[in-house]
């Protein structure tokens, strides 16, 4: 079989689509994989073939033209037999069964054209992936026509964060927040939590900040005059650092979905997550983690619970360890692959 798809290839875009490809050229080796990108897509498996996207689609008026103009041939040239797009288009100018898989939910400011060619591209999809129960969720309240025909497949869990050991950071001994565009507004309170938390129980617990990038460090309140800025840790995400996720006590997550994968790697090394409040994270996490009004008296309470409560630490250990077991790369293959051949 021969399987066509389009993804960008851009980190950014945080698209599940490559590994899932991947992986179903790892375990199908007969069959044959075209995959466009617009940027190069590290260690594939001898059975794909990657094909550039020229011109390079930097808006969606080029990606729309590529789509029209350039896909059909490419598709009868390589003898693709189905085509799966992570781009929210389909190829007009085919009669192949077409795909479309979405790692987050559709930009939701499409507008006159796009907003039309987006429905029209829903009525004639054979299937639509979807990553995540909320992302199923939001197609369905926001385009009825598609609601039959989305398939929840979930993805895998990231690969555990190893950068070395040069943190300074004491295994265990810490609460991690994430700071990142979304969650930096929220850091004071973060900050003032954790001196509830000292006052309350003469803790030696730190609290690292792990900058998502460069630019979040300009985000962060000044430390000079907080009290406890001794037991404040402030890390930059690269790879010389060690494995923060891995070794913390505690995740405090405020992120967007952008940075689920933090998210996804605590809930697999077994470090319990403290979450806002929201329908977002009531979907994705369920009772696997502690959700919390962002406030300075309810972000304390939570880590406190869970800095004396040992039990509850477990119960939500064990309902991350099930939750855990849904995302699952193979199985994501397995039923992408079952539903374009049946």
């Amino acid at each position: 079989m021969v399987i066509a798809a389009h993804t960008s290839g851009k980190k950014e875009d945080h698209s599940y689509l490559p590994e899932v490809l991947s992986c179903l050229a790892a375990k199908h080796p007969s069959d044959r994989f075209i995959i466009f990108s617009e940027n190069a897509i590290p260690a594939l498996p001898d059975n794909c073939i990657s094909v550039p996207v020229l011109p390079k689609s930097i808006n969606k008026l080029l990606l729309f033209y590529w789509y029209s103009y350039k896909l059909p041939a490419l598709l009868i040239k390589h003898n693709a037999q189905a085509f799966i797009s992570d781009s929210g288009m389909l190829c007009a100018k085919t009669d192949l069964p077409q795909y479309l898989y979405f790692s987050k939910t559709p930009d939701t400011e499409r507008k006159g054209f796009f907003k039309k060619l987006f429905t029209k591209h829903l009525a004639k999809v054979i299937t639509i992936f979807s990553a995540e129960d909320f992302i199923t969720a939001d197609l369905s309240a926001k385009h009825p026509l598609s609601a039959v025909k989305i398939k929840t497949v979930y993805h895998g869990l990231p690969k555990t964060l190893s950068f070395g050991n040069e943190s300074g950071v004491i295994e265990n001994n810490y609460y991690l927040y994430i700071v990142s565009a979304a969650s930096a507004p929220h850091s004071m309170t973060v900050l003032k939590a954790f001196s509830q938390l000292k006052k309350r129980q003469k803790t030696a617990m730190k609290l690292v900040l792990l900058l998502q990038n460069t630019e979040a460090r300009k985000l962060l309140p000044d430390l000079k005059n907080y009290r406890f800025r001794e037991e404040v840790i402030v890390i930059e995400n690269n790879e010389e650092r060690g494995e923060i996720v891995k070794n913390a006590f505690v995740l405090i997550w405020f992120c967007n979905y952008d940075a689920a994968n933090i998210a996804f790697t605590a809930l697999r090394e077994s470090v319990p997550i403290i979450a806002e409040e929201n329908t977002l994270n009531q979907m994705l996490f369920g009772n696997a983690a502690l959700l919390t009004n962002i406030t300075e008296t309810s972000v304390a309470e939570k880590m406190q619970l869970l800095y004396k409560d040992e039990n509850l630490k477990n119960i939500l250990l064990e309902n991350a360890g099930k939750l855990a077991i849904k995302y699952d790369t193979d199985r994501a293959a397995d039923l992408i692959r079952a539903a374009i051949i049946s």
